[in-house]
């Protein structure tokens, strides 16, 4: 059973912008050194994860959209 959950999960497509959390000016200059620290760390984990999970899609035969998808984000970066 818990092999049948685990094939059945859906696929769907998520960008960095769906989870990023945006500062304005104002905002970011209200946080805390140690904040700030903590939202470029976390900013950074998802970052990483994203591209992990695009190359593992190009690998896995997701072709040409999943290489988009990555050359998109590292010019984000």
């Amino acid at each position: 059973m818990a092999t049948e959950q685990g094939e059945a999960r859906s696929q769907v497509s998520v960008t960095f912008e769906d989870v990023a959390v945006l500062f304005t000016r104002d905002e970011w200059r209200k946080l805390r050194p140690l904040q700030r620290n903590l939202y470029q760390d976390v900013m950074l984990e998802n970052y990483n994860n994203m591209v992990s999970l695009a190359r593992r899609s190009t690998l896995e035969g997701g072709g040409r959209q999943s290489g988009r998808l990555l050359a998109r984000m590292e010019e984000q970066s």
